[in-house]
């Protein structure tokens, strides 16, 4: 058997991360997709669980997905940064003033969703 190309092995590894993030997703079911018990003190069964599967599966998930793209996007990445040292000021702060006006609102949508 010869050893499969790179884009079956991206996709190899993009349906494991997506594997490993259902994992996430079905054992939230149980506990109610889980409540942060803010204000308590102590550390819950069900608290303890959902962190547990995050770290275990998460965590994977997200090395999973990062070899899953370094082969077509890791390229482009680093030459994205190497162009960005070459940028004026003005651009570079546009860019950081946008970046941090999209994560604020984000942030703000997924709030009101949960």
């Amino acid at each position: 058997m010869s050893a499969p190309t790179a884009r079956i092995r991206a996709w190899l590894l993009a349906a494991g991360a997506a594997l490993c993030l259902a994992e996430i997703w079905i054992a939230g079911l149980y506990y109610s997709g889980f409540e942060i018990l803010a204000g308590r003190h102590g550390w819950f069964p069900n608290e303890m669980a959902f962190l547990l599967y995050y770290l275990l599966f998460g965590l994977p998930a997200i090395a999973l997905l990062t070899a899953a793209l370094m082969g077509s996007a890791g390229p482009r990445l680093l030459d994205a940064f190497d162009r960005a040292a070459e940028l004026p000021s003005r651009d570079v702060n546009a860019a950081v003033f946008c970046a941090s006006a999209f994560t604020f609102l984000l942030v703000t949508l997924v709030r009101f969703g949960l």
